[in-house]
């Protein structure tokens, strides 16, 4: 159980922060701060989604400035990676709790 819950988890790490990484790196510039290229803004939490189609330069929330500065600092590895521990250690947890 344990490694299939940090399967689940790596997975869906990966899946989160390829796409975060990709749309950050498509829609956001930084010009006199953190900028989406297009209006309405998009978001990188909870759904990484691009902005609107509207040729004007919108901010970026605080939210998504944190997780873009995990992306370029790469901090976000190390989060990938606890996270993924953590689901694994909580799946062997619950696979002993389940067999007692």
């Amino acid at each position: 159980m344990a490694v299939g819950l940090a399967i689940v988890m790596a997975a869906v790490q990966l899946l989160y922060w390829t796409s975060a990484i990709f749309t950050a790196d498509r829609y956001i510039i930084d010009f006199e701060g953190l900028m989406w290229r297009t209006s309405p803004p998009g978001s990188l939490f909870p759904v990484p989604t691009g902005s609107g189609m509207l040729q004007a330069l919108s901010p970026v929330s605080e939210t998504d400035q944190v997780v873009y500065s995990m992306i370029n600092s790469g901090l976000y590895i190390l989060l990938s990676v606890a996270l993924t521990l953590a689901a694994g250690v909580a799946g062997y947890l619950l696979g002993v709790t389940i067999s007692r």
